[in-house]
C-alpha cells in the first residue's frame, strides 16, 4: 500500500511540475540500464542512451496516466520497458526487412523482362512509375514505411490518422495496389 501512496504522491509532484523524481531516476539508474541494455539487446551505447531516454519518458506518461499502480523494483521495470521498448524496434525493423525482400523477389520472379545489364535499372524504373500512379496518400505511406522506416504510430501521427491499426490498414492496401501495378508493368 505504500508503494501506491508512494507513486500517488509522485504522480501529483510531476503534474505540478517537479520533475525530481525523473532526475533521480536518471542518475541512479542510467548506467546499470546502459550496461544491462548492451549485454541483453547487443545494441550500443548511443542506442542503449536513446532507448533510456525513451524508457524515462514512457515511465512519466505512465504514471502520471495512472497506469502503474504498484511498484516493487523501479530498476527492474525500468530495464524491462527499454528492453520491450528494444524488441518493438527491432520487430519492426525486421518486418519492413520482410517486406523489403518480398518485393525484391517478387520483382526478380515475376519479371519477364530480359535480365540484362539494364535489368536492375529497369525495375527501379518499372517500381518508380507504379509509385508515381498511386494515390499522394499511398505514395506517402510507402515512403513513410520502406523508406524513411518510420513506425505505423509515426505514420498515423505523420498523416492524422486515428490509430496505427490504420495507418497498418491503408498501408497493406497501398502495398497490395503497388504489387498489382508493378506486375501490370511487368
Amino acid at each position: 500500500m505504500e508503494k501506491q501512496k508512494n507513486l500517488e504522491e509522485i504522480k501529483k509532484e510531476l503534474i505540478s511540475g517537479n520533475n525530481e523524481w525523473l532526475e533521480v531516476l536518471y542518475i541512479q539508474h542510467k548506467d546499470y540500464f546502459i550496461s544491462t541494455l548492451i549485454v541483453k539487446r547487443n545494441c550500443n551505447e548511443d542506442e542503449a542512451n536513446d532507448l533510456f531516454t525513451e524508457t524515462l519518458l514512457i515511465i512519466y506518461k505512465n504514471v502520471l496516466s495512472g497506469k502503474i499502480t504498484t511498484l516493487s523494483s523501479i530498476r527492474s521495470y525500468i530495464v524491462r520497458v527499454g528492453i520491450n521498448i528494444s524488441q518493438n524496434k527491432n520487430y519492426y525493423k525486421s518486418q519492413a526487412i520482410k517486406k523489403e525482400e518480398e518485393v525484391r523477389s517478387f520483382l526478380y520472379e515475376n519479371n519477364e523482362v530480359e535480365k540484362s545489364d539494364n535489368y536492375k535499372d529497369k525495375l527501379i524504373e518499372i517500381c518508380q512509375n507504379a509509385i508515381q500512379t498511386l494515390s499522394v496518400r499511398c505514395q506517402q505511406i510507402i515512403n513513410a514505411f520502406y523508406l524513411d522506416r518510420m513506425t505505423m504510430k509515426e505514420i498515423a501521427s505523420l498523416l492524422n490518422l486515428s490509430s496505427a491499426d490504420v495507418a497498418k490498414t491503408l498501408k497493406s492496401r497501398c502495398y497490395k495496389s503497388l504489387q498489382e501495378k508493378i506486375s501490370i508493368d511487368l
